[in-house]
């Protein structure tokens, strides 16, 4: 069967079909939706264009790109708590695992023809590691590279927790007969200072200004595309926490997670994980990407989740050799920003 594929940018009216093949898809994330990129941009700048494949009017698949500009050139990059930025092609029913293959690889190549084809410079975007076939993007050249995250799959708690680690085990049972508190809240100020803590001790940047993370999460909470969960030994001083993404993608995701300086509760990040994926499975959701597995200590607590490894890929298109010098000096200005102020915020400076 013969498919013909247009591509276009979803305007406004159309936000709620593009979510719906979001939600319908390989590849697809809460990161992609309408809501998530328009609060994204609502904080932290930039600009969201919705790119589509479509067939018959209707859209088979697309890429959601973040763009912001650099020396007035517009360009596509992910960033904190954009972690995914590629894209995705709806399922196709009742098709064969080969005409499934040939139809993701068509819907792939009008999105790389047009991405190629753009002004944007760079480009570069994280595949979600459902997307596995890149050959669209290789045989022109675009220059790929794995990247690591851990996923667990929460679709019966039961076996998720039997699949953990006997220390984690050990870890809930011993937070559960202290009787931690776990739950879902709206104490986003609460949760920015244990991330604000959580990213001076990393040595980071936190991923927003306490403002801004104030009303992202409220945008989030709005377009229901994002829930809060804290730990401790009470609600009103809570010592762990996770900002999770939901949406109508039966993957969660763990975007943000912080916790106390201070000595903590025995098994209070343990505890939290667990009765998140509890949470999330009652509502439907088969699976919580925990985001990211490059920090030794911290993948190994991921492992110990009964997380399982995935790799994705990292897609990059050719510059020239002025566009590299470009963000390398704009990425080493950036970086000495940071640095000092770390330093004064160590000094008490502001």
């Amino acid at each position: 069967m013969s498919h013909q594929f247009d591509i276009r940018n979803v305007s406004r009216d159309e936000y709620s079909s593009w979510d719906e093949a979001v939600a319908d898809s390989i590849g697809g994330s809460p990161y992609s939706t309408s809501g998530y990129l328009r609060a994204l941009c609502n904080v932290a700048g930039g600009e969201y264009r919705l790119m589509a494949v479509c067939e018959d009017a209707r859209i088979v698949g697309g890429i959601g790109l973040y763009v912001r500009q650099m020396q007035r050139r517009e360009y596509v990059r992910g960033r904190y708590l954009l972690y995914y930025n590629g894209p995705f092609v709806r399922r196709l029913p009742n098709a064969s695992v080969m005409a499934a293959e040939e139809y993701a690889y068509r819907v792939l190549e009008r999105l790389e023809e047009r991405l190629r084809c753009s002004d944007y410079r760079p480009v570069d975007i994280t595949l979600r590691h459902s997307i596995k076939d890149c050959r669209p993007f290789l045989k022109h050249g675009w220059q790929a590279r794995p990247t690591y995250s851990y996923e667990v799959d929460i679709s019966d708690p039961e076996t998720c927790f039997s699949s953990m680690h006997r220390n984690v085990r050990r870890q809930i049972r011993q937070a559960e007969r202290a009787s931690l508190f776990a739950g879902q809240s709206d104490d986003i100020a609460g949760f920015f200072r244990l991330h604000e803590q959580t990213c001076r001790r990393k040595g980071f940047p936190t991923y927003l200004e306490k403002d801004k993370m104030i009303s992202f999460y409220d945008e989030l909470k709005k377009e229901q595309l994002g829930r809060l969960y804290l730990a401790g030994e009470s609600d009103a001083m809570p010592t762990a926490g996770v900002l999770v993404l939901t949406g109508g993608h039966k993957v969660s995701h763990t975007v943000c997670a912080a916790s106390s300086d201070g000595k903590l509760p025995p098994g209070v990040n343990a505890w939290l994980r667990w009765h998140v994926f509890k949470d999330l499975s009652a509502s439907g959701y088969s699976g919580n990407d925990l985001t990211d597995a490059h920090e030794p200590a911290v993948a190994k607590f991921k492992r110990q989740l009964g997380a399982r490894l995935i790799e994705s890929q990292r897609l990059s298109l050719p510059q020239t050799a002025t566009d590299h010098l470009r963000i390398v000096n704009s990425m080493w200005i950036r970086s000495a920003k940071d640095s000092i102020k770390r330093v004064l915020r160590s000094r008490g400076g502001k």
